[in-house]
C-alpha cells in the first residue's frame, strides 16, 4: 500500500570512495521494538569501508514520532522502511532485523523480494510467544508503567551479567520510546506469525542467534533455516538474545563476511 506518512527517522552514513561509478551497497540495519538506530552506532564502523549504513528508527520508536490514529500492523512497518528507500533513491538493500525488526524483514523480504539483496535475521523469530505463560503478568511492569523494570526483569538472557554499564546504556536508550508504545508494541507482537511466509524469501539469508537467548531460542532458528530456502544458520556461543548490541563489533564482523560472500558472489 503507498506510503503517504512523514518519513521515519534514519541515518544514511556513507563514507565508500566518491569516485566509484557505482554507488556502494547499502545495509539497512532495523533495530528490535522499542529500539532505535543509536543502538548500532558501532556496526557503523565495521562496515562502512565498503557499504553505505542506513539506519532507522520504526514508527513511534526513538526519534520517529506516531501521528495520531497510527495503528501497529506490520505491512506498515514494511512501507514506513520501504518509502525511506524511494526517498533516497535506493532499489534494494542488505535488511538486516534484529528481533522486531527481523520479523519485520521477514515480512518485507517475502512480499517485496525485488527490493532485497540479502536478509539477515538476528536474535529473531517467525512467531514471537511470551516468556511467561500469561502475557499480561509479563508486560506487568510495563502496565505500572516502569519500562525499565521490564527490560531488566531477564536482564541475564537479555543483555548477560557481565558488563552492567553496557546494559544501562542499552535500557536507556530503549526508553526514548515511550513506555505506552512499548507496551503496546509487546502486546501487538505475540499476535504477529510470519511462518507461512518464509518459503517465499527467496534472497541469501543468515539467521544469528546467540546460544542463551531464551526469548527466540535455537527451535526458531532451525525452523527458519528450515523453511527459508537459501539460509545459513551461525549461532554465537555463550552470549544472550541482544547480542547484536551487547557484542557489536563481533556480530558486525560476521554480518560483513556474510554480505562480501553475497556482494562478491553476484
Amino acid at each position: 500500500m503507498p506510503n503517504t506518512l512523514p518519513l521515519i527517522h534514519h541515518i544514511l552514513d556513507d563514507f565508500t570512495e566518491p569516485w566509484s561509478d557505482e554507488p556502494a551497497p547499502v545495509v539497512l540495519l532495523h533495530p528490535g521494538l522499542a529500539g532505535n538506530g543509536r543502538l548500532y552506532r558501532q556496526w557503523v564502523r565495521v562496515l562502512a569501508e565498503r557499504y553505505r549504513v542506513l539506519r532507522v528508527d520504526a514508527r513511534g520508536q526513538g526519534m520517529s514520532p506516531r501521528p495520531a490514529g497510527y495503528e501497529w500492523s506490520i505491512d506498515r512497518f514494511v512501507a514506513d522502511a520501504l518509502a525511506v528507500l524511494d526517498h533516497l533513491g535506493i532499489e534494494r538493500v542488505h535488511w538486516v532485523g534484529a528481533s522486531g525488526g527481523g520479523i519485520i524483514g521477514q515480512h518485507a523480504a517475502a512480499s517485496a523480494p525485488e527490493r532485497f539483496a540479502s536478509l539477515t535475521l538476528l536474535a529473531t523469530t517467525p512467531r514471537f510467544r511470551s516468556p511467561t505463560a500469561n502475557v499480561d503478568d509479563w508486560l506487568a511492569p510495563l502496565d505500572r508503567g516502569d519500562a525499565g523494570a521490564f527490560f531488566r526483569q531477564d536482564t541475564e538472557r537479555r543483555f548477560g551479567l557481565e558488563h552492567p554499564a553496557r546494559t544501562d546504556w542499552i535500557v536507556n536508550e530503549i526508553l526514548r520510546t515511550p513506555v505506552e508504545t512499548i507496551a503496546e508494541l509487546h502486546r501487538w507482537v505475540v499476535n504477529v506469525d510470519v511462518t507461512g511466509e518464509l518459503h517465499n524469501i527467496t534472497c541469501p539469508t543468515l539467521i544469528l542467534t546467540g546460544e542463551h537467548d531464551t526469548l527466540t531460542d535455537l527451535s526458531d532458528a532451525d525452523l527458519m533455516q528450515r523453511e527459508i530456502p537459501n539460509a545459513r544458520l551461525y549461532v554465537i556461543e555463550g552470549h544472550p538474545h541482544n547480542v547484536g548490541y551487547t557484542h557489536p563489533r563481533l556480530v558486525a564482523e560476521i554480518v560483513r563476511q556474510f554480505l562480501n560472500d553475497v556482494t562478491d558472489g553476484q
